[in-house]
């Protein structure tokens, strides 16, 4: 699985990356649950998340495409975060 946070560095390669976040209930938030760069392994995970033990409603979860650099990641979830 690539993962942009690798033994602590940052690796940016101006690809597209795909971010699962998941609204949580309590704190009225998005959050970065999971990210890869290959979007099946983030719908995987997403499935996972929705019929697995995590049980998250569909509506509660989504995968955000994007740069790979924090910045992009971050700027999305804000963004989704606006909207709440």
């Amino acid at each position: 699985m690539a993962n942009m946070n690798l033994e602590n560095e940052i690796f940016e390669t101006g690809e597209t990356y795909y971010t699962l976040v998941v609204y949580d209930i309590e704190h009225k938030q998005w959050f970065n649950e999971f990210g890869d760069y290959d979007k099946e392994c983030v719908a995987e995970e997403m499935d996972e998340y929705i019929h697995g033990y995590h049980d998250i409603k569909p509506k509660n979860i989504k995968i955000l495409k994007t740069r790979d650099n924090p910045k992009s990641i971050d700027a999305a979830i804000t963004k989704l975060n606006e909207v709440v």
